[in-house]
């Protein structure tokens, strides 16, 4: 590279051209160095700093993945507990009801129906 420009200079030759590739390639490089200098330069000035959105009203925040073995079996417990309580509670009714039509059934076949009605 030296020696070539000894040579060049003695002679006073021209320097060869560069090729068309090679000028499209310099010209993209310049076009990307002056948008990545554009880029930084945008993200390093101050600008005004932005306020802090208001959040909305029906912002609730998301539930964290990991609950502890204690909070998971009290939740466990306390759904089992309530689902026990409105078995029941159906059961009762259900037995109640179906105790009423069946005391109604045979005090139709007595006939004490009609007697405390006339009484």
């Amino acid at each position: 590279m030296l020696f070539t420009r000894i040579i060049e200079r003695l002679f006073r030759l021209d320097p060869p051209s560069p090729c068309q590739s090679c000028e499209h390639l310099k010209l993209l490089l310049e076009q990307e160095r002056l948008e990545r200098r554009t880029l930084i330069q945008a993200l390093t000035t101050k600008s005004e700093p932005l306020g802090a959105a208001p959040f909305p009203k029906d912002f609730h925040p998301l539930p964290s993945r990991h609950t502890p073995f204690s909070v998971k079996r009290a939740q466990l417990e306390t759904a089992d507990r309530l689902l026990a309580e409105q078995r029941r509670a159906d059961e009762r009714s259900k037995a109640s009801t179906v105790t009423e039509t069946r005391i109604n059934e045979l005090e139709k076949e007595l006939g004490l129906e009609e007697k405390e009605n006339a009484g």
